[in-house]
């Protein structure tokens, strides 16, 4: 080589060199924000109402200095956080105030009574509310709907607050991909990768339909190792075949809707079949545990497990079926108000506020929200329950003055998202802090499948939304799985269903949840207690992955 060719080659290697140390940095400065959301509060148990203002204000400053946007643009981005919250305390104080008029109305002693005739053990009443009614709610509306009306329901039924949050967490995981009637596919993936749709829904409901079924099992060993009497994982290892047999229940009708239907209704059939199925078999005994779980004596709670929900339940001796239409019209109003086949949905939501931020603007349906649908059958229970209005009027202030601390949080952690996306566009021409994060795995080449899920993971945790951290991340797995020479649609597959399960341990969602049964300042308990699971169930999907890539390519 002549000595120009190696002074060539030399700047060559030196500009490369650079390029690779600038991206490492970025990822670095684009991961603080992260680090500093799990060090405040799974570390230093900072309650989210301090620590996601203090991670916001870390993002923006690096979204100034660094990346050199505007602070008209974090501006934006943090005021479009803050009507997001609103949206979402909307849809908060809507399940709280439905599930007060059913405490009153004496519909939730009912309810009780009825779960108690199916079974008395707490692992399998978990099972039946939050992983099968949750996931018929998920695949119904989504956005955080299941845990709003599993949390307080399984408070009003005897469950700790923080127990009945931790439960409805890592319940809302599998159900997610194919959750609002498929959104997280159809729009999540389709918006950019149609052509990979029914490929990515086959494989990621092949990838739930195996792991999926391990998640009830992992709901009942969290719960009777933090709540039970004797704190013990044997307790939940004891209801091991009845949790595999309620796991499968749900997953596998969910896979074959699937695969013959497409997204939209998998997870709506398989959280209803598998209710039926669950039900039937719960009250025939069969897989039943020998003993019956029960949680301590309420006088032996820790102060930590309780929230601000205390249920004033009355007993109205009401029947069964009228305990229930509430419920059973939240469930009916949400699958044919969110079908694209019937003419509600854009009826719905031509009723429509639209709030300008600069470039961009914010739009509120009001009445195409679930919070609508939750204030509506609320309306009809005071009505048919006889209760007086002003019952209604008094919970609805009480609620109110419940919600400023997730507003806080949440406007902290939706307005750090936003903020986060809004770097994307920056007059350096830098990659945006989610490019900058995710690239730094193309490090691992043919080992990035290994990866995928994490990276959907990641998103969710970000943003609180399989939806978004499709939408964030998935373009991003499309490109490195075509050069690399990798199945895209295995790929987008592990993404969507990284995304799903990074619901355990998103903080936007946890905090949510908490809000609905009135807990305050413990995320980093339920965080603490959904990230262990969550890492299993990335791990696995991993693998299952491989596998797939390895002997059906």
């Amino acid at each position: 080589m002549s000595h120009g060719g190696r002074l060539l080659y030399i700047r060559v290697g030196l500009v490369t060199a650079q390029k690779e140390v600038t991206h490492i940095l970025l990822a670095f400065l684009a991961a603080l924000p992260i680090l500093i959301v799990f060090g405040l509060i799974v570390g230093y148990r900072w309650p989210a109402d301090k620590a996601m203002p203090m991670t916001l204000l870390v993002t923006a400053l690096l979204a100034l200095t660094q990346w050199h946007i505007t602070l008209v643009a974090v501006g934006v981005a943090v005021a479009k956080g803050f009507l997001i919250t609103v949206n979402i305390l909307y849809v908060i104080f809507a399940a709280i105030l439905l599930l007060r008029i059913l405490e009153i109305g004496g519909a939730v002693a009912t309810i009780d009574r009825m779960l108690g005739a199916v079974s008395q053990d707490r692992r399998i009443q978990a099972i039946i509310i939050a992983w099968l009614f949750g996931a018929f709610i998920e695949g119904a509306a989504g956005f955080g709907t299941p845990q709003a009306l599993a949390a307080p329901l399984l408070v009003s039924l005897g469950f700790p607050a923080l127990a009945a949050v931790i439960v409805a967490v890592l319940a809302n995981s599998a159900p997610v991909t194919f959750g609002a009637a498929g959104v997280p596919i159809t729009v999540g993936i389709g918006s950019y990768a149609h052509e990979y749709v029914t490929g990515v829904t086959r494989y990621a409901s092949v990838l739930h339909g195996i792991v999926g079924i391990i998640v009830p099992l992992m709901i009942v060993m969290v719960m009777t190792r933090m709540f039970g009497q004797r704190k013990s994982w044997k307790d939940g290892l004891e209801a091991a075949p009845f949790a595999l047999f309620s796991g499968a229940a749900f997953t596998v009708p969910m896979a074959v809707s699937a695969f013959v239907l497409g997204p939209e209704l998998a997870s709506i059939i398989g959280g209803l079949v598998g209710m039926i199925i669950v039900i039937i078999a719960a009250r025939a005994g069969f897989l039943v545990p020998r003993n019956v779980w029960r949680f301590p004596p309420r006088a032996q709670w820790d102060k930590s497990w309780t929230g601000h929900h205390v249920p004033d339940v009355h007993d109205g001796r009401m029947s069964p079926t009228l305990a229930m239409l509430p419920y059973m019209l939240v469930a009916v109003l949400l699958v044919i108000t969110r079908l694209p086949q019937l003419p509600l949905q854009a009826w719905l939501q031509t009723v429509a506020i639209t709030f300008p931020l600069g470039t961009e603007s914010f739009t509120f349906l009001p009445l195409y929200s679930p919070a609508f649908i939750f204030l509506a059958c609320g309306i009809i229970a005071t009505i048919v329950y006889k209760l007086p209005p002003h019952h209604a009027v008094i919970e609805g202030k009480k609620t109110l003055a419940r919600l400023l601390h997730p507003l806080i949080a949440l406007t902290g952690a939706v307005g750090m998202v936003n903020v986060f996306l809004a770097t994307s566009t920056n007059p350096l021409g830098l990659p945006g802090m989610p490019d900058a994060l995710a690239g730094a795995a193309t490090l691992l080449g043919d080992a990035f499948s290994a990866a995928s899920p994490f990276i959907g993971i990641l998103g969710a945790f970000i943003a609180g939304s399989n939806t978004v951290s499709n939408l964030l991340f998935g373009p991003f797995q499309l490109k490195t799985a075509l050069a690399l020479g990798l199945a895209p649609s295995i790929i987008l597959a592990l993404q969507s269903v990284g995304g799903a399960v990074g619901n355990m341990v998103a903080v936007h969602n946890i905090v949510a949840a908490s809000a609905v049964v009135g807990l305050k300042h413990r995320e980093s308990d339920v965080i603490r207690a959904t990230a262990l699971p969550c890492l299993i169930y990335g791990t696995l999907a991993a693998i299952i992955g491989i596998l797939l890539m390895t002997f059906l390519l």
